[in-house]
This record gives structure tokens, sequence and C-alpha cells, in this order.
């Protein structure tokens, strides 16, 4: 989910989405299929707090935690530049009268 955008994230997020090992790890990663959809996702997901309370966080350090939550932040904020121009040309594609 930190990785920057590219052909190969999405691989990877799609992987992730659809292994069935995912049910034991538990609801964390399903926030991962957030980034694959086409819609505007709000920034503080719903196990968000969960997710920086991980042992791998705070292993880190308050240093590590803090880049973290700045990172998840710019990929969130580069996914809704991706989504917002089609969800715009649908808005506009749209009779309102």
């Amino acid at each position: 989910m930190l990785s920057p955008f590219s052909m190969e994230q999405q691989d990877m997020l799609h992987r992730i989405n659809v292994d069935p090992n995912l049910e034991k790890v538990g609801g964390i990663p399903k926030d991962s299929s957030l980034l694959l959809t086409k819609e505007i996702i709000a920034y503080s997901l719903p196990r968000q707090e969960e997710m920086e309370g991980m042992n791998a966080l705070s292993l880190g350090g308050k240093d590590l935690a803090l880049i973290w939550k700045e990172t998840f932040q710019t990929r969130i904020i580069q996914h809704h530049i991706r989504v917002a121009p089609g969800r715009w040309n649908e808005a506009c594609a749209i009779d309102w009268s």
C-alpha cells in the first residue's frame, strides 16, 4: 500500500486482495482493496488506528510511525488525483436539468 503507484504495485494489490490467506491476517489488509476502487476514499480508514498500532511500526520507533503515516496519506492523495478526473467526466456527462 505504501509503494509508489506503478503497474507492479497495482498487480501486488490485486494479488493480495484475492489471496485466501488474507482472512488469517485479519481485517486490516482488506483496506488495501480500497486503493483498487475508482472511488474517492476517506483518509481516515475504518481501521487506521489499528494499522498505526501494528508491532512493525512500533518497533521502528516514532520516526518510522510518522514516516508511515505521511507516506500513507500521500498514497491516498495520489489515488484521489488518479480517480478524480474520471469522476469529474462522469459528473459532466449527466444531464442535470
